[in-house]
Parts: C-alpha cells; sequence; structure tokens
C-alpha cells in the first residue's frame, strides 16, 4: 500500500520481504508449539521495537531507507531461515505428532 501512497518502491518491496520473513517465523513457532502466546508476544515486541525506532520518524510511509531499515531486512531473512529450520521434514514426526494430540483433544487444555 505503501506503493500507492507515494511511498518508494524499494522500501515498499523491503516491507514486504520483511513482512514475510517475520510471518514465516512466527508461523512456524506456532507450528511447532500449537501455542498463540509466543507469537504474540513475539509481534508486540517487534512493533514495540519498531514504535520506538528513531529512525523512522512521524511519517507511516516509507521514503527511502535507513540503516535500521537494513538491520531489519537481515533479522527478516534470518527469520525465514529459521523458519524453514524448524519446519525441515525431518521435524515432521514431531510436529504432526503435536497437531494429533492437539486436535485429538487430549492435550489437557
Amino acid at each position: 500500500m505503501n506503493i500507492f501512497a507515494g511511498g518508494d518502491p524499494v522500501s515498499s518491496a523491503f516491507q514486504a520481504v520483511y513482512a514475510t520473513g517475520v510471518g514465516m517465523m512466527f508461523g512456524a513457532v506456532y507450528l511447532r508449539t500449537g501455542n498463540l502466546w509466543p507469537v504474540m508476544i513475539g509481534h508486540m515486541s517487534l512493533d514495540f521495537l519498531e514504535l520506538i525506532r528513531g529512525d523512522l520518524g512521524a511519517t507511516v510511509v516509507m521514503k527511502s531507507l535507513s540503516v535500521g531499515d537494513w538491520i531489519t531486512m537481515a533479522a527478516a531473512v534470518v527469520g525465514a531461515v529459521l523458519a524453514l529450520r524448524l519446519i525441515a521434514p525431518d521435524h515432521y514426526p514431531e510436529i504432526i505428532a503435536l497437531w494429533n494430540e492437539k486436535w485429538s483433544g487430549n492435550s489437557g487444555e
């Protein structure tokens, strides 16, 4: 949406990649734990860190890239790599067992 609001296309692409990487990490954590709390706390923490970033200023639309954007991009790439590792095929038995237990109603919750 930033592109339509007059934002820089490169900055908007960075935001899309960042959101994808972070979303992959949150999805993998939920898939591996079956619990939304770690995801909600992680999302809140990231939102808070982005809120207090000094280089964002008062604008909502990204017009250019800063050092902080490169750092969050690196974090998104690391998050995506970790997410892929968390849901790698060698973890499928654990994931399937967790979700079978969760959906069977025997998880004790």
